[in-house]
């Protein structure tokens, strides 16, 4: 669902990157050059966008450079470094709407795992720690581990999901009904079905953000695009008609 959700806006966001860098490198320039040659006086959103197509003819292969470079320590920091492994985990909870999602899909996994043991008869706290190796946050497996050691030293577990901020809040309810009532499987299985269904709709909240942002943004650069480059185009036609 994650990669669903990101994947229609991740084309857009190349494509318009294609886009912008081809009007940069070959059509900019030209038409920067032809007015330059006219020596028609520009306004100052035309010389600041040919100033940005020359800086960008010249450093275009930076910034993959840079993004290549930056994952590739991340990927190394993350491998090498628990430390580090665990601050970026937490960060990336805590980002707009993709922490969101991101919260939710792990916590539908981890409740489906722990239903499926705690249902087979595995104590709960077993049953717990084996859940926490199917998360893939290490963030949350942190919390996970504080959840196991306020039980392991007498708390009750609904009560304790509240504390945490990742699990607190609905599955908490659901924890609380389970062991009031002896269904504890079936409330944790219906949780993870409940997250389940906000992963859905946390992906469509992640889509219908980032498409109209996308299309804004490049919409607003292809519009500066062709007001600096089509006024003064249009100025310096009107003045070589005049000369003639």
């Amino acid at each position: 669902l994650l990669r669903r959700a990101t994947r229609y806006p991740l084309f857009l966001l190349a494509l318009c990157i294609g886009v912008i860098s081809f009007m940069m490198l070959l059509v900019v320039p030209e038409l920067a050059a032809f007015l330059k040659a006219q020596n028609y006086a520009l306004p100052w959103h035309s010389l600041a966008l040919f100033w940005i197509a020359e800086q960008f003819a010249v450093l275009w292969w930076l910034l993959p450079v840079l993004l290549a470079a930056g994952a590739g320590v991340a990927m190394f920091m993350r491998r090498h470094s628990a430390g580090f492994a665990l601050w970026s985990d937490g960060v990336l909870l805590r980002l707009p709407l993709f922490g969101k999602l991101l919260r939710q899909r792990e916590s539908a996994v981890f409740l489906h795992h722990l239903a499926l043991l705690v249902g087979g008869g595995v104590p709960v706290l077993t049953a717990l720690g084996t859940a926490r190796g199917a998360l893939s946050n290490r963030a949350l497996q942190q919390e996970t581990e504080r959840m196991i050691a306020a039980v392991t030293a007498g708390e009750d577990l609904a009560s304790v999901w509240q504390k945490l901020p990742s699990f607190g809040g609905l599955i908490a309810r659901r924890a609380q009904i389970g062991l009031q009532t002896g269904t504890l499987p079936a409330q944790l299985q219906q949780a993870s079905a409940e997250c389940d269904a906000a992963v859905i709709s946390a992906s469509k909240q992640l889509i219908g953000a980032l498409e109209p942002a996308l299309t804004l943004l490049v919409g607003a650069l292809l519009g500066w695009i062709v007001l600096a480059v089509l006024g003064p185009l249009y100025g310096a036609l009107g003045t070589l008609g005049a000369g003639r």
